[in-house]
């Protein structure tokens, strides 16, 4: 395992600039893919502690 992990870091570092636009293209995806798939928040959820008093 030690091996794998190893191989991997040393790819990172040999090819730092081409991890990070990976990582900046994945996080763009997540979140084109959030804000379109994503369920919009519904204004009449109410917690437990929000719960309107019958007074």
């Amino acid at each position: 395992m030690a091996g794998i992990l190893t191989r991997v870091a040393d790819f990172c570092v040999r090819r730092r600039w081409l991890v990070l636009a990976l990582w900046l293209v994945a996080l763009v995806l997540a979140a084109g893919g959030a804000a379109r798939f994503g369920e919009p928040l519904d204004p009449e959820l109410v917690g437990p502690a929000r719960r309107p008093s019958a007074s």
